[in-house]
């Protein structure tokens, strides 16, 4: 057992292979052509037009910017649906389209398309609604719609349900008979396909230069929803990344500019937990208009100023409520009654965060997570699970006794009433010991690491091939590594809370042995467990250690760098 008390399993032990091929094989990239192709530099988007249905929705807008037809964007109010709303809504506009938008509030409205703003289109004199990020589930809504004449088209990428939506056209690449190639869009990379369709076809002589700077957008919607960073993603995201560093949108440069990022660290891990979630903070805990407002304003004035202020404003409220909460929640874990599933509730515990203090205590706990809200008569809930726990299979279990329920194997929402809750609670705790019990009694967490490295292979070349792997995220994760029989010599503590450690690891030596010294390599290890912050590891005895490796740049000298993740004793 690990210093985590993790459950190291490694995904490739093959012996023949090279660590940076083992590293590609398990990713699937195993032919001399993917892997080419994997770390080319001339990376090439795919024809919007082998999308279904994509010839046919811009005929209809074309139709509409000629007869100036009222066209409203309707999308979600997460990252995803917001960053892909700003995407149409500004290549509709440049097209001469009379557009406006409409977003859903989070607890008033919830998820998806509603009748009270088909009503409101109707009311206008709209004649197209486009949804962004939602609209495949909405076949209720889009009939009414049809009856009141006004057509829909959906972009989306939600599973496909039995029935579809009678809309004018389904973009969508999961559709059984879409040809599309690549099937791991987000919902704002559909959404930049179909602007990539419309710019072509109706503005041929500039339409590349505007398209690359939507990547920028689309790259923040799909590493924020965790689209797979393989195939056209990928392409999206590199790209994206570049244009980040000069965006023309001045929404986007306010943002950076108070979350104080600088050019040079724009990557994944900078767009997923530093400017996702200011874009988030507005959806959560007040309106997602003003994230969406943000990203449209191309004025350098006080308005765009204001908005970004406000959102760094939400960011930090939200901050502060997750931490307060977390805190809070953390306090009703009991060992003897949440060893395969762990739940609290609160009715100070705004809706917003919830999926955030159910994340903390998978993390934390190591078991798939309950978290409520009480709203007096009625609880809200927002759940999160680990791998090999479908929380759907448990949630579903209890449908008879719930208001509503949905989501999928990781993540998952359901509301029940205040007299039901007991019934539901000790029904969820039966049901997750009869579904993941084990003979331990609970869940052993895991870390997952693509392979052992040796001592002679943490070299540059190898760090270098690894650091052109990027963007990491998922499907594409940075390859983490295990480094056995390696001797900790040296313990220092970083940071301003002494939380943080810089470890000397040296390779284990044989008793005799001859020949030069190794050279030591520099470890650092973030949120250090105790043992380390203690020292209260043996200087003298092997370890092995899960981690990274990276090169540090520093003062025009570049040097092998350990990040560690966990150490084994």
């Amino acid at each position: 057992m690990s210093l985590l008390g993790k459950r190291w399993i490694l995904k490739n032990r093959d012996p023949e292979q090279k660590l940076i091929d083992k590293i590609m094989a398990n990713r699937g990239l195993e032919q001399s052509d993917l892997i080419a192709t994997f770390f080319s530099d001339k990376e090439e988007f795919l024809d919007p037009f082998l999308m279904k249905d994509m010839k046919k929705a811009v005929e209809r807008i074309t139709k509409a910017i000629a007869e100036k037809e009222r066209i409203i964007v309707y999308g979600d109010y997460d990252v995803d649906g917001i960053t892909g709303t700003t995407i149409l809504v500004k290549t509709l506009a440049r097209l001469g389209a009379l557009v406006s938008y409409r977003i859903p509030h989070r607890f008033d409205d919830g998820y998806g398309l509603h009748d009270k703003y088909i009503d409101e289109c109707a009311s206008i004199g709209a004649k197209l609604i486009i949804t962004v990020d939602c609209g495949i589930s909405c076949a209720p809504q889009i009939a009414k719609a049809n009856t009141l004449g006004i057509d829909t088209i959906v972009t989306d990428h939600h599973t496909i349900p039995d029935i579809l939506p009678q809309a004018y056209a389904i973009l969508h690449p999961l559709q059984s008979d879409c040809p599309y190639p690549f099937k791991g869009l987000t919902g704002s990379a559909v959404a930049f396909k179909f602007a990539s369709a419309l710019l072509q076809s109706l503005s041929p002589d500039a339409h590349l230069e505007f398209l690359e700077s939507l990547t920028d957008l689309a790259s923040f919607g799909t590493v924020a929803d965790c689209g797979p960073l393989i195939g056209e993603n990928r392409t999206i995201v590199k790209r994206g990344l570049k244009a980040f560093k000069r965006t023309r949108w001045t929404g986007l440069r306010h943002m950076k500019q108070l979350a104080k990022i600088d050019d040079n660290e724009i990557d994944t891990t900078t767009i997923g937990f530093k400017l996702a979630p200011r874009i988030n903070a507005a959806g959560r805990i007040d309106h997602p208009y003003v994230a969406l407002q943000l990203l449209l304003r191309e004025e350098d004035d006080t308005r765009t100023r204001a908005l970004a202020e406000k959102l760094e404003s939400l960011n930090v409220q939200r901050q502060e409520m997750t931490r307060r909460a977390i805190d809070e929640a953390m306090k009703f874990y009991k060992p003897q009654y949440h060893k395969h599933l762990f739940i609290a509730h609160s009715k100070d515990w705004h809706t917003g965060i919830l999926g955030l203090i159910a994340s903390r205590a998978v993390n934390t706990f190591g078991c798939p997570a309950i978290i409520l809200q009480d709203r007096g008569d009625m609880l809200v809930a927002s759940a999160r699970s680990i791998d090999g726990c479908n929380i759907t299979d448990l949630i579903g279990s209890q449908a008879q006794n719930l208001v509503t329920f949905g989501g999928h194997a990781a993540a998952a929402g359901f509301s029940v009433s205040k007299e039901k809750l007991h019934i539901v609670e000790r029904e969820f705790y039966k049901t997750a010991q009869k579904l993941w019990g084990s003979e331990s009694g609970g869940f052993t967490p895991t870390l997952g690491l693509d392979c052992e490295v040796a001592h002679h292979e943490l070299t540059v070349e190898n760090a270098l091939l690894i650091e052109k792997m990027q963007p990491f995220g998922i499907g594409n994760e940075k390859p983490l590594l295990a480094l056995r029989n390696a001797i900790v010599t040296e313990i220092s503590l970083i940071g301003k809370q002494h939380n943080h450690a810089r470890l000397t690891i040296m390779p284990q030596r044989s008793a005799g042995s001859s020949g030069p010294v190794p050279v030591p390599i520099t470890g650092i290890f973030f949120s250090a467990p105790e043992k380390i912050l203690r020292r209260q590891i043996p200087n003298d005895a092997p370890v092995s250690i899960a981690c990274n490796l990276e090169l540090n740049r520093f003062r025009g000298k570049t040097t092998l760098q350990l990040m560690v993740t966990d150490v084994e004793v």
